[in-house]
């Protein structure tokens, strides 16, 4: 059983079968808001989720994300993340001694309710072997162009659905 909500203006949720918890800050929301892809031209945008985990209650709490950079390469339905995403992941590691770190990824889809690609499954899976997380599972979002859906990957072979939450209208103002 899953819950998925906004609470105070973060989305929060709830894994009861494994008593994990989660929370995404108002300033990433914010920030996903302004990279969706309503426009014919816009280009799929993505970056990495920063934030603590507190391993005693199994919570993750995002707090930052890197954002497209210069050396990304971005289609109407394609995104790649550049090496300069992991400088920044140092440089949050540094700034939060070695408290903060990776946490999950995220990019945008031209679609109203987004569903993962086989390539965006393939680069999930391939992140278990390539990056390192802070916690053992990986969250994983897509922002569509009126909502954003929530995933959580244990294993290259085990990803759970979350859900999905509309745009608030509070943070689209």
């Amino acid at each position: 059983m899953l819950m998925l909500q906004y609470l105070n203006n973060r989305i929060v949720w709830k894994e009861n079968d494994k008593a994990y918890d989660g929370a995404i800050s108002e300033s990433v929301i914010t920030a996903w808001c302004g990279f969706r892809q309503s426009h014919v031209r816009s280009k799929e945008a993505g970056g990495i989720l920063l934030g603590r985990y507190y391993p005693d209650s199994h919570t993750i709490l995002v707090d930052d994300l890197t954002t497209p950079m210069f050396r990304d390469k971005r289609t109407r339905t394609t995104f790649f993340r550049s090496k300069a995403h992991d400088k920044a992941l140092k440089k949050y590691w540094k700034d939060t001694k070695g408290f903060g770190g990776l946490l999950g990824l995220w990019h945008t889809h031209p679609e109203p309710k987004p569903n993962p690609s086989n390539t965006d499954l393939n680069d999930l899976a391939s992140q278990f072997t390539s990056s390192k997380y802070l916690s053992e599972r990986i969250l994983y979002v897509i922002v569509g162009t009126s909502h954003i859906g929530f995933w959580i990957a244990y294993s290259q072979n085990s990803k759970i659905f979350l859900g999905y939450l509309p745009f608030s209208t509070e943070l689209d103002n």
